[in-house]
């Protein structure tokens, strides 16, 4: 997991390097800064479809089950950029998965959750930052 420089370091998380030092941990905070501000715009184009997922309200009086809501305007959104594209995949220069992909994806890691009883996770790929390659 990666957060930014207000949470701990730990053996799960890492954050960006305080007074770095050498070149590898100037270039692994640039690296990253880019990578943050990717999911950024992801939690943007959610809130801009789905503007009741940003509602602070609605999951401090506990009336209605934001978690499965969320999960759900995740998935949509992810159809969304399958069909129509969006900022991240503009500035990284990639195309996104077609449906029929992105079902495969979602599938295989629902399976293999199954398989090992852990819970059904996001769906997303794991990030595996190796500085040799900036990437």
């Amino acid at each position: 997991l990666y957060g930014d420089a207000a949470y701990p370091l730990s053996t799960v998380l890492y954050r960006p390097y305080r007074n770095e030092t050498t070149a590898e941990q100037a270039r692994f905070n640039e690296d990253m800064s880019t990578f943050r501000l990717a999911v950024e715009w992801v939690f943007g184009k959610l809130e801009q479809l789905w503007p009741f997922v940003g509602d602070k309200t609605r999951r401090a009086v506990l009336l209605r089950q934001t978690g499965k809501e969320d999960v759900i305007a995740a998935l949509l959104t992810n159809f969304h950029t399958c069909l129509c594209g969006g900022v991240t995949t503009d500035y990284f220069g990639i195309a996104p998965p077609t449906l029929q992909e992105y079902e495969r994806l979602v599938s295989t890691h629902m399976r293999a959750d199954q398989d090992t009883g852990l819970q059904p996770t996001s769906g997303h790929p794991q990030l595996v930052y190796d500085a040799t390659q900036g990437h």
